[in-house]
């Protein structure tokens, strides 16, 4: 084996050992997604208890209670559909931006090893 044989045979070796590791990259990503997807369910299917326990005559009442109340609803409750809605939403679009940047990566070492297989084939 010549050495140019052997560079491109190394070329190809080091191309598919960085693709595995890249796949394996996207494997935890979508996995990682997957969680992401059940705490912003778990975190959706709570929303109601952010305004616990509720405010009656019997449980605490008046101005102040009035004030309270008035704080969860538009302090408590508008971080907490803040959190579900566009925190969330933030963290899906990373997610799905590395997974798309790690399927081009993927995409163009493929294509390489491709080249050099081709280069390898025509070889002498």
């Amino acid at each position: 084996m010549d050495v140019i044989e052997s560079t491109i045979r190394s070329n190809i070796a080091s191309s598919n050992a960085l693709i595995r590791v890249k796949q394996e990259q996207i494997h935890q990503l979508l996995a990682c997604k997957k969680k992401l997807a059940d705490c912003r369910s778990d975190f959706h299917d709570n929303k109601s208890l952010c305004l616990n326990p509720s405010l009656s005559n019997r449980t605490y009442h008046g101005s102040w209670a009035s004030q309270f109340d008035e704080i969860r609803k538009q302090g408590i409750q508008s971080a907490y559909h803040d959190v579900t809605k566009k925190q969330f939403q933030h963290a899906f679009k990373v997610l799905t931006d590395k997974i798309t940047q790690l399927q081009s990566e993927i995409d163009a070492l493929q294509l390489s090893v491709t080249a050099l297989e081709t280069q390898l084939a025509i070889l002498p």
